[in-house]
């Protein structure tokens, strides 16, 4: 079965020029999945930290994979990115239809339509997702251990 193409997103903030797109990388979803699934304890979320996370398409995809592919595993992701700008919009989680038009419909079944032309990641989703202040890659010094 060959996957449905990718709708890319690119962005500007300044000097910042993000490119993103849901499952655009569904090799690495599939083998993140298993490692995360092999850190999984009872009683406790794997707690994962994602930088550059742009608008948050790639979060969302990997929440989204994690709870079709190992619906066992308890996780939470934090992410964060450089621009304030994409960080509001991974917070708000909507996106213009065209970007959900494309996915098969396990994967659609995770976004909801908030008005004409526009979708939203699912409160459950949202809920396993914590976008964090903007951060650079290179400055950042976490409060805590991730996974």
């Amino acid at each position: 079965m060959s996957s449905p193409s990718v709708l890319r997103i690119r962005l500007v903030d300044g000097d910042l020029i993000g490119t993103t797109a849901f499952f655009r990388n569904r090799a690495f979803l599939k083998q993140i999945g298993v490692e995360i699934a092999g850190l999984a304890v009872v009683g406790r979320p794997v707690e994962i930290f994602v930088h550059a996370c742009s608008i948050g398409a790639e979060v969302y995809s990997l929440a989204i994979h994690l709870q079709i592919a190992h619906p066992e595993v308890d996780f939470r992701i934090y992410s964060t990115d450089i621009s304030p700008m994409f960080l509001k919009i991974a917070d708000n989680a909507i996106y213009p239809a065209s970007i959900v038009e494309h996915l098969p419909e396990r994967e659609r079944a995770f976004f909801s339509l908030v008005r004409e032309g526009s979708y939203a990641i699912g409160d459950k989703t949202r809920s396993k997702v914590v976008i964090e202040s903007a951060n650079s890659f290179v400055n950042f010094t976490p409060n805590r251990i991730f996974d």
